[in-house]
């Protein structure tokens, strides 16, 4: 096994979203599952026994994230505060995805420019 194919699955790990599977890595990767098994394993044991903020979850599939002794730093850096009309819109956008913004206006009310605004959203 390759130190390579370690860093390449940390890549992978560092930048996906959401928990990953054996398969989903080796197809990005365009390895065999067998070999993204056994470097997972060993990335794995490094970050377990390194003295280091990260770690790789494995509950839901594989992730890198931060250690939870480590979370009350990465809530000072990244807060999630969002108002009350802010999340019903995103519930709204996630049960009726794809949504044009007129037709989230009809059901959102006036304010979905602000809100469209405060997340960012794209008019398309």
């Amino acid at each position: 096994m390759s130190a390579t194919l370690k860093s390449r699955i940390e890549a992978v790990l560092f930048v996906a979203a959401n928990p990953m599977s054996i398969k989903e890595i080796a197809q990005i990767l365009n390895q065999e599952e067998v070999d993204i098994e056994e470097a997972l394993l060993n990335l794995m044991f490094d970050y377990q026994s390194s003295d280091g903020a990260l770690e790789i979850d494995d509950e839901n599939g594989y992730i890198l994230q931060v250690k939870k002794e480590h979370l009350d730093i990465v809530e000072k850096l990244c807060p999630v505060e969002l108002r009350g009309a802010v999340l019903k819109t995103l519930s709204v956008i996630a049960l009726k995805e794809p949504i044009r913004l007129t037709y989230l206006k009809e059901l959102r009310g006036a304010d979905i420019f602000q809100i469209q605004k405060h997340l960012n959203l794209s008019a398309k």
